[in-house]
């Protein structure tokens, strides 16, 4: 599913989603998705082999589906896999797109 893994360029974060989120601007954040790569855990098969899908968190009580994104590989939880890929916007969209998310449109 997930068609872009340029974690090996060794630059695992989104610089303009840090500052977005620090300063807690829904606007940039927006922005910074749309513009910029975002980290995401992959899934990991037997044998620590990264497989090519994105890992997602299902709560056990609700049922629902959550996909973690990362500004920045520093900030991931060390309970999410260690096998991160970096999704770029379009890739991202076309994710969500697939698993049924509505996206909204720039403005």
């Amino acid at each position: 599913m997930v068609e872009e893994n340029d974690a090996a360029s060794g630059e695992l974060r989104n610089v303009a989603l840090v500052d977005a989120l620090q300063t807690k601007d829904v606007a940039a954040v927006a922005f910074a998705l749309r513009h910029g790569a975002t980290v995401a855990p992959l899934v990991v098969a037997s044998g620590d082999e990264p497989v090519d899908d994105l890992w997602t968190y299902r709560d056990p009580d609700t049922g629902q589906t959550a996909l973690l994104l990362f500004s920045d590989i520093a900030h991931k939880p060390a309970s999410v896999p260690d096998a991160v890929t970096l999704l770029s916007p379009p890739v991202l969209r076309a994710y969500l797109e697939h698993e049924g998310f509505d996206v909204a449109e720039a403005s």
